[in-house]
């Protein structure tokens, strides 16, 4: 049963002309108890309310980030298709010619005949996380 209905049955029957003075007391406080149990359910209902708005908001940012996340990855393998050859951005590059990878990748101009030539370019910034 609603509260409310439950509430008015009560204040209908401690104003019945046959109840008590102890009854109208006993019926007050359980109207009052009602009253806030009302309150209660309301605040309880709101913060509910609250958190699912706020939960969709939220997702719909996570949404938003999530596909401009994607965005910056693509360009970002853009740029390194790119900058892919070009010696002063490879981790191994040497600023002396013919050292380390330096000494057998295709890019090195260079670099010593009748050797094995390998693309040993590697991006030297940040690491996919």
């Amino acid at each position: 049963m609603d509260i409310e209905i439950l509430a008015n049955r009560l204040l209908e029957y401690a104003l019945n002309e046959n109840a008590t003075e102890y009854d109208r007391q006993v019926m007050a406080d359980a109207v009052h108890e009602l009253g806030r149990l009302l309150a209660e359910k309301n605040l309880a209902e709101n913060r509910a309310e609250r958190r699912r708005k706020d939960n969709a908001a939220l997702k719909a940012e996570n949404e938003k980030l999530r596909a401009k996340l994607e965005q910056v990855k693509a360009e970002r393998d853009m740029a390194l298709e790119y900058l892919h050859g070009i010696c002063s951005a490879c981790k191994n590059n040497s600023h002396y010619h013919n050292r380390g990878k330096c000494r057998f990748c295709v890019y090195e101009l260079a670099k010593e005949k009748d050797v094995e030539v390998n693309d040993n370019w590697e991006w030297s910034g940040q690491k996919e996380d």
